[in-house]
């Protein structure tokens, strides 16, 4: 990415997705991103260089979906580009008039150079077509070409050519190869008819290209020395909001909007949209009631920008999306962290640390303490302890003999854990002194002192062991 060149020009793709010569096409640059970036937010980037005798062009190709759900946001993907090269299809003809409406409403009457891909018979009968109307009148720049690798290099000179002269111009090339239509499905009268319609409407659109000035300058291609350096990515003056990217993402955040949520098969990924931070909670801890601070410590993902800066969104949020584009395509297999754990690592290590893990000693022992925390609060209620006295301290006594149970069947030194258990317990039971009830003190207070003889109990167990 850090060869010099003479020319920079942002270029979009447009067509059908599923026309197999717009993938031969954009798989000639040098992708930015995933090729899955197409199918989740509608765009994916790509550079590519072509050399000329006398100078050196880049393209900074952005391949636009015609994707119905992406509709709304082809206008800020097209926004600012300087050229176009549109692929349509014999047997689609008619689609080229909404997509080079788009490029003028969007970009302005910019180059553009226009692929037909077709059969041989179709080729014959649009020369014959053409030769026709060019009699009467038509203005219209038609070349023959025998492989899509040709498009690049005509667009590099034809482009740089329309900005010197202020003269951006619809340019028809047929692509012509039986490879992609063998047989030819319309009747001769069908034929006839699909091209003279098609070459009526790109006289129309040729015309609307020549009145529609915009005063373009050759300056505006952003022409560089040839010893100039890339960026790295595409830069323009875009602007996309960070709520659209997740709505063409197809994405969710919680209620708060603090968070876009990102679920797989193996959890859910919350995406901060103030920090950065990515928080993971693995799918077993969905319902887990015991789940606690040790499933929010944010992953260490490091951002991928490049390709993204032509939206214009701000540093922070690019750094969101990328983490997020990283986590939807399920990209964890290409991580290189240095210096820390990688994300499949840290992924693991955060399953094997849920307080749900059932085979995990240390969560057992600690979820008993979230049932005897719970127990304790309960315990100073008043009608609570009016009604299940002798139930309550039979569940401490219950608590206490899983603890037990736990130590043997884990061989843990207790110490570490029940430390904690008595301490907090000790003092939830003290506040027990601050009930006031003269019809159940004396209750209150043998209840206290029974519970207490409990917790001695478990000192005495800590000293033990």
């Amino acid at each position: 990415m850090s060869e010099s060149y003479d020319y920079l020009f942002q270029i979009a793709l447009l067509g059908l997705d599923d026309i197999k010569v717009q993938n031969v096409i954009f798989g000639m640059t040098n992708s930015l991103v995933e090729e899955a970036s197409m199918t989740s937010i509608g765009i994916s980037f790509g550079v590519k260089s072509v050399e000329m005798p006398d100078f050196l062009v880049r393209f900074q190709v952005s391949n636009i979906s015609n994707r119905i759900r992406f509709a709304n946001m082809r206008e800020n993907y097209l926004s600012h580009k300087q050229g176009a090269i549109i692929i349509i299809a014999q047997n689609n003809i008619s689609e080229f008039h909404s997509l080079l409406s788009e490029v003028l409403n969007y970009s302005g009457s910019v180059p553009v150079e226009l692929v037909l891909c077709c059969g041989v018979a179709f080729s014959k009968k649009l020369k014959l077509k053409t030769e026709e109307m060019q009699e009467d009148g038509l203005d219209l720049d038609i070349d023959i070409i025998f492989h899509p690798h040709d498009i690049y290099d005509k667009l590099a000179r034809d482009i740089i050519e329309y900005y010197k002269h202020n003269n951006p111009k619809i340019k028809l090339n047929v692509l012509v190869s039986d490879n992609f239509f063998p047989n030819n499905q319309l009747s001769e009268f069908e034929l006839d008819s699909s091209i003279g319609t098609f070459l009526d409407l790109l006289a129309e659109k040729i015309t609307i290209w020549k009145s529609f000035n915009q005063g373009l300058a050759f300056q505006s291609c952003s022409a560089r020395q040839s010893d100039s350096k890339p960026e790295g990515s595409i830069v323009s003056n875009q602007k996309v909001t960070l709520t659209e990217l997740l709505k063409s993402m197809n994405l969710k955040t919680d209620s708060e909007y603090k968070f876009a949520l990102v679920r797989n098969k193996i959890g859910l990924f919350k995406v901060s949209l103030s920090d950065e931070k990515v928080l993971f909670i693995p799918k077993k801890c969905f319902k887990c009631k015991y789940r606690r601070g040790e499933c929010y410590r944010s992953l260490c993902i490091i951002p991928k920008n490049i390709g993204w800066s032509n939206l214009g969104l701000s540093k922070r949020h690019l750094s969101i999306i990328s983490k997020i584009y990283f986590i939807k395509e399920n990209m964890f297999h290409l991580d290189s962290t240095t210096g820390s754990e990688n994300i499949l690592t840290q992924i693991k290590n955060k399953k094997e640390t849920c307080p749900g893990k059932k085979v995990n000693a240390k969560f057992k022992i600690k979820k008993i303490f979230y049932e005897l925390d719970d127990f304790k609060n309960k315990i100073i209620d008043k009608k609570i302890l009016k009604r299940n006295i002798k139930n309550g301290l039979h569940q401490l006594r219950f608590y206490i003999h899983q603890l037990r149970i736990k130590i043997n069947q884990y061989s843990l030194n207790p110490i570490k854990y029940l430390r904690l258990i008595l301490d907090k317990l000790r003092d939830k039971l003290f506040q027990i002194n601050y009930i006031q009830s003269s019809d159940h003190e004396g209750s209150f207070s043998s209840l206290r002192d029974e519970m207490l003889a409990e917790l001695r109990r478990l000192k005495d167990l800590i000293e033990e062991n």
